[in-house]
């Protein structure tokens, strides 16, 4: 976080905290592609299917996450929701978030978390790029609000997490 939100750790779902890019080298690719920067939402799960995508293996399709590789190769960016984001526990006494844990969904525009299972942290990401806006009670984004708890119910079901949601 080196600061920012007056924080120094990773424990947040800020953007400093979670938005770590993702570098591929390929050097099959053509001097073209060398260098290009894709804007799409990728997460840790993509690692695998990637990996042995690139590789010429196929992955196991009941494992989470896109094969990326296609993307790399300059075949579109993956067509997803959001990338699902999780911290399991905070066992550190001293810590902020001790006891809790928080679950949450990053799209291109939204960023949607939910702590303990209830709505915690809601940014507009294009209107509100740094995060000092939380619309999470804002009752003009309501059903911005409950889709995305929707849709991130549907990502814990779909990656088996047992993590419990408010209704």
């Amino acid at each position: 976080m080196m600061g920012s939100h007056g924080l120094y750790q990773k424990q947040l779902p800020y953007e400093e905290s979670i938005n770590i890019p993702l570098i591929v080298h390929d050097p099959r690719l053509p001097p073209e592609r060398r260098g290009t920067v894709v804007d799409a939402p990728v997460c840790t799960e993509d690692l695998y299917p990637t990996t042995l995508g690139l590789a010429g293996a196929a992955a196991d399709a009941s494992k989470p996450g896109l094969d990326l590789g296609p993307c790399i190769r300059g075949a579109g960016t993956p067509a997803r929701e959001g990338v699902y984001l999780e911290f399991v526990e905070e066992d550190r006494p001293p810590m902020p978030l001790y006891g809790h844990a928080w679950r949450g969904l990053r799209t291109r525009r939204w960023k949607y978390v939910v702590l303990d299972g209830q709505p915690w942290m809601l940014f507009d990401l294009a209107e509100d790029p740094f995060e000092m806006n939380n619309l999470a009670a804002s009752h003009a984004h309501a059903g911005v609000r409950r889709e995305l708890h929707e849709t991130l119910k549907r990502r814990a079901i779909e990656t088996h997490d047992s993590y419990e949601f408010a209704e």
